[in-house]
């Protein structure tokens, strides 16, 4: 018996939430800074309209683009938020990425894009509380996703 003919929708698009996450501490100044914007761009460039964001600046506190998650349609003034980022003080990473977790929830899948170039240096500095923080505050519809740069 042959199978039945099925089209199958390759081009299906899951709604998502996605946070970006970026280090402007002073260590960010010059190249870094600038790639990581580019990324930035990027990924607001590729979202689809039924996406929905943030971006949140941190160094020794948090900058957001936005209080909540808003739609996809808000790239633009998203990208002129990410291209007046300056790199000064120092890297909080326990604090940007509980505030991060704080926007996820459960109804949708949460991405969390967290790029920086060094160490946490203020707040929380120990990786193994770092990790736990992180680990009690996610919940299971979200993924983090790090990316280090420079040395």
């Amino acid at each position: 018996m042959a199978a039945p003919n099925v089209e199958i929708d390759t081009q299906q698009v899951i709604a998502k939430d996605v946070i970006l996450v970026l280090d402007v501490s002073g260590s960010m100044r010059g190249e870094k800074i600038e790639q990581a914007k580019d990324a930035l761009y990027f990924v607001l460039d590729n979202l689809h309209e039924e996406d929905r964001f943030n971006v949140i600046a941190f160094s020794t506190g948090t900058h957001h683009y936005a209080r909540d998650l808003v739609p996809a349609a808000e790239r633009e003034r998203a990208r002129e938020f990410v291209s007046r980022l300056e790199a000064n003080g120092s890297t909080d990473i326990n604090r940007a990425l509980l505030e991060a977790l704080v926007l996820t929830g459960d109804q949708r899948p949460a991405i969390l894009v967290f790029l920086t170039d060094g160490l946490p240096t203020t707040g929380e500095v120990e990786t193994e509380r770092i990790i736990d923080n992180v680990s009690d505050a996610a919940p299971e519809t979200a993924r983090i996703f790090p990316f280090g740069l420079g040395y």
